[in-house]
């Protein structure tokens, strides 16, 4: 439940901080981690989601809750995908973007 939260969390400032980016055209905390912070939380909040429905016990249940996470790490990682090809080619001509995504994850923050 913790987790499920905590992507919650995650998935709304990262919104909230990328709209604020793009507008201001600044790196903020959670886009310095990663190009995709709002997938990460996705991510993760599925998967909170899979340990909750896996508490259930049965084997069942357990194959049951890992379809949904599996297909939208699937469908994440491709947005992603997507979304860097998109970026290359919209901002080819501008330096920090450039910058900015040569030394940024795309989808997963690094740790340090």
């Amino acid at each position: 439940m913790r987790m499920m939260a905590r992507a919650i969390v995650v998935t709304f400032f990262s919104r909230w901080q990328r709209a604020a980016a793009l507008l201001l055209l600044v790196r903020v905390r959670l886009s310095s981690d990663c190009r995709h912070p709002n997938f990460a939380g996705e991510i993760l909040f599925h998967l909170g989601v899979c340990g909750l429905a896996a508490q259930g016990g049965s084997l069942l249940a357990m194959g049951s809750a890992l379809i949904s996470p599996l297909m939208m790490v699937g469908v994440m990682v491709g947005a992603a995908k997507r979304l860097d090809k998109e970026g290359k080619e919209r901002y080819s001509e501008n330096e920090k973007w450039q910058e900015w995504a040569a030394k940024t994850p795309s989808l997963w923050p690094s740790l340090r």
